[in-house]
C-alpha cells in the first residue's frame, strides 16, 4: 500500500496546481498548442509570439519523436496529472457554481491512471 498525504492550499494555490496539472498533462500528450493558451495573448504582437513558440515546440517535438524512433513516448505521470487536474477542476467547478452547469468540470472525473483519484475537500469556506 503507498502512502497518502494531506495538503492543504487556498484557492488561489489549488487553481494554480490545476492549471500546472493541466500544461504537464498536456506536454505528455503532445497536446503543445493547448499550453500556448496559458501564454499572453492580449493583443497582435502577443499573439505573433505565442505562435513562433509553439511552431519553435512543435518542430523540437518532431526531432524528438524522429530521433527516438517513436510516436508514443509519453511520460507515465502523463496520466496521473490528468486525473489530479480533473479533480482539481471539478471541485473549483462546485465551488463556484453549487447549483452546477453544464461543462466537463461538473462530471465526475474519468480515472486515466492506475492509481486511485486524489480526494479534494473544502475544509474551510474563509
Amino acid at each position: 500500500m503507498s502512502k497518502k498525504y494531506t495538503i492543504t492550499v487556498t484557492e488561489k494555490q489549488a487553481q494554480a496546481l490545476q492549471n500546472a496539472c493541466e500544461v504537464a498533462a498536456r506536454i505528455g500528450m503532445y497536446q503543445l498548442h493547448e499550453i500556448c493558451c496559458f501564454l499572453p495573448q492580449k493583443n497582435k504582437k502577443e499573439r505573433v509570439i505565442a505562435g513562433k513558440i509553439y511552431k519553435q515546440l512543435w518542430d523540437m517535438w518532431l526531432r524528438y519523436l524522429r530521433e527516438a524512433g517513436s510516436d508514443d513516448q509519453r511520460p507515465p505521470e502523463t496520466v496521473v496529472l490528468w486525473d489530479l487536474y480533473q479533480v482539481i477542476r471539478h471541485r473549483l467547478a462546485w465551488d463556484a457554481h453549487p447549483e452546477g452547469g453544464i461543462g466537463v468540470q461538473f462530471y465526475e472525473p474519468l480515472k486515466m491512471g492506475d492509481e486511485e483519484l486524489a480526494k479534494i475537500e473544502v475544509v474551510d469556506n474563509g
